[in-house]
């Protein structure tokens, strides 16, 4: 019995010392004050973006039916000029169907100078027929002449002599004829043929060329990531490329923008040449001044993350020529300039305490404790703003009005 006296005697001393220096605390902490006087004040919404161009140059892999994969790459940052070499593909597959082409040529005209040769021998030799029956008709028509003085039997045998050599000869010339058109043909056939072979490896050397990408542009060198082997990375050499597939970028050069995705709340207070000001983190002391630029449709959302509807702002960037330069993918810590107030009372929202016809406000002045309720004030996202104060000129001590205050630890 005694050691549970003990033990709830123990438990009611510190609980009692507990609330004995709670209350203690609260007559030594004076109620917590903030310094409130009229002044210039800005209504602003804070946002992070990031350092873009208005609009780029793109490259994409070639659109050849061979394999794209990438031999040469410039390095990303580097600063080219038109016609310095951005980037090399594997030209392999096309030399080899090139040279395949080349040998399939040189076997071609081989043939077809053997052709050429075996059609005019045959043709000279038909043409050695043609001559030869036509002196044949010569000499026949010279025997039909002598046979006039001879007997009809003798003229008869010449005569049918003469028509069928007349005959020989006509169709030795007939002969001669179809092997010229026979040759024509060919030729031509040929020539078409080689022609064919000759686009297509014309055909080749052009897609060749396409693996060659030179600049067109001034400007920096940037590889965006892209769809790759199943994963969204930046291309690296050794990687193969679709046809046509988006690889790098060259911004344009001049006027730099900055881009934001804000929620619906934020961009519906926004207006376009809307002033703002940001810092980077690579220049901290350094201030830059923009304007609003566009607003993306509030019905055409920029894009979803992490679960809310975003929306794209694009604000212009206002160098100055002293400023240091500003690179892409700088992050961009901005102000938006929603309202500029020449002077207010600004009491922040937990300090002060709303009711019906106004806001509650408590303050010293001097040492006595007073309160009054301020009407027709202006709020915003974090402050109640008042142009005035009834029977008050300067600054006022402010304590907060709240029924939970806050003290420091």
């Amino acid at each position: 019995m005694s050691k549970f006296l003990l033990i709830l005697a123990m438990v009611g001393g510190l609980v009692g010392l507990g609330v004995w220096k709670g209350i203690f605390r609260a007559k030594a902490l004076p109620d917590l004050s903030l310094m409130i006087e009229p002044k210039p004040f800005e209504e602003v919404i804070e946002a992070e973006g990031h350092i873009d161009a208005q609009s780029y140059h793109d490259v994409f892999a070639p659109y050849c039916r061979y394999e794209r994969r990438v031999i040469f790459l410039v390095e990303e940052g580097t600063t080219v000029k038109p016609g310095d070499l951005l980037a090399q593909f594997d030209p392999g597959a096309i030399s080899l169907a090139i040279e395949d082409l080349e040998d399939r040529i040189r076997s071609f005209d081989q043939a077809s100078a053997d052709i050429r040769f075996r059609s005019k021998a045959e043709t000279y030799e038909q043409q050695v027929r043609a001559d030869t029956a036509q002196q044949g008709v010569v000499l026949s028509g010279i025997r039909k002449e002598i046979s006039q003085f001879e007997s009809s039997l003798r003229k008869s045998t010449v005569e049918v002599e003469l028509n069928n050599q007349i005959k020989w000869a006509t169709s030795a010339k007939d002969q001669r004829k179809r092997l010229d058109w026979r040759d024509t043909v060919t030729d031509r056939n040929r020539a078409i043929q080689r022609d064919y072979y000759e686009q297509k490896v014309k055909d080749l050397k052009e897609d060749a060329e396409q693996l060659n990408l030179y600049s067109e542009y001034e400007g920096v060198v940037l590889y965006p990531p892209i769809p790759l082997q199943g994963d969204l990375r930046k291309v690296q050499t050794g990687d193969y490329l679709e046809r046509g597939q988006l690889f790098l970028r060259i911004p344009e050069p001049g006027v730099a923008i900055i881009r934001f995705h804000l929620e619906e709340a934020q961009i519906n207070r926004l207006r376009e040449r809307m002033e703002l000001t940001f810092t980077t983190a690579a220049y901290p002391g350094e201030l830059y001044r923009g304007r609003v630029l566009s607003i993306a449709h509030f019905s055409e959302p920029a894009s979803f993350l992490q679960n809310r509807r975003l929306y794209e702002v694009l604000a212009r960037v206002e160098l100055k020529d002293q400023q240091p330069p500003l690179k892409i993918g700088m992050v961009a810590r901005t102000r938006f300039l929603l309202h500029r107030y020449n002077r207010v009372y600004a009491f922040p929202k937990e300090w002060v305490k709303p009711e019906a016809d106004g806001i509650r406000v408590v303050f010293y002045e001097g040492q006595v404790r007073r309160s009054l309720v301020v009407r027709n004030a202006i709020e915003t996202e974090d402050y109640y703003l008042a142009e005035s104060l009834p029977e008050i000129n300067g600054a006022i001590r402010l304590v907060m009005a709240t029924d939970h205050k806050e003290r420091l630890p």
